[in-house]
């Protein structure tokens, strides 16, 4: 795979924009935060977004666990 013309620009690539998307949704999270636009009626879907950002941040952790070859 490696092998490949233009892995490494893609993996690299792919890795940033993921860096960027989750950083623009802490970004997020933290800006309806501090605005309190979890308030009524919106506090079933802040956290119900919540779980979703944690159920996502484990299995990205779990990934790269994989990854980097530990088990």
């Amino acid at each position: 795979m490696e092998t490949k013309p233009f892995f490494r620009a893609i993996l690299v690539s792919h890795r940033i924009a993921a860096e960027i998307m989750i950083l623009g949704a802490i970004a997020h999270l933290l800006r309806n935060f501090l605005v309190g636009a979890y308030g009524k009626p919106r506090e079933i879907l802040w956290i119900v977004g919540v779980l979703a950002g944690f159920i996502a941040l484990h299995h990205v952790l779990k990934v790269l666990k994989c990854s980097s070859g530990d088990t």
